[in-house]
């Protein structure tokens, strides 16, 4: 067990910056960004998306698509840079986490499948076999133990 690279805690950081949980509780209020509207996307054959979209201060951006039929939330875009292993140079990627399978949970619709593509090539897949929301969790699960014989 060892604490997380800053590498690592950045990547955190973006994950927390895009998730439609974000969107919903606004919490991106707190980092100034500014939420918009940018109107209806094409999703499919006779199916359109419409589209919100957060700007962020530091020029960072994240598209939310919900279905027009029943609102229910479809799709996450967002672009960042990232540097290349060979080159050293700067490139920007385009990320994308498709929403399946929205499912009702205690009264909590939540997507049990979760496609992510960069550059549109699908790169992961998460699929949710079982999800408990508000479950409690002891304190001491998020205590850093003082070593790895401290986990057991």
């Amino acid at each position: 067990m060892k604490d997380q690279t800053p590498q690592q805690l950045e990547e955190f950081k973006l994950v927390t910056r895009v998730t439609v949980e974000n969107l919903l509780r606004g919490w991106w209020r707190e980092q100034g960004a500014i939420l918009s509207y940018v109107g209806r996307r094409e999703a499919g054959v006779g199916r359109r998306n419409e589209v919100m979209r957060l700007s962020y201060p530091d020029g960072f951006w994240v598209e939310y698509e919900f279905a027009a039929d029943d609102g229910m939330p479809v799709k996450v875009l967002y672009q960042r840079k990232l540097k290349n292993r060979d080159t050293e140079e700067e490139e920007v990627i385009k990320e994308e986490d498709r929403l399946h399978k929205q499912t009702n949970l205690d009264g909590i619709l939540t997507p049990l499948i979760i496609d992510h593509y960069r550059n549109g090539t699908q790169t992961s897949r998460i699929g949710y076999e079982t999800v408990e929301f508000n479950k409690p969790i002891a304190d001491s699960f998020f205590a850093k133990p003082a070593n790895i014989k401290g986990i057991k």
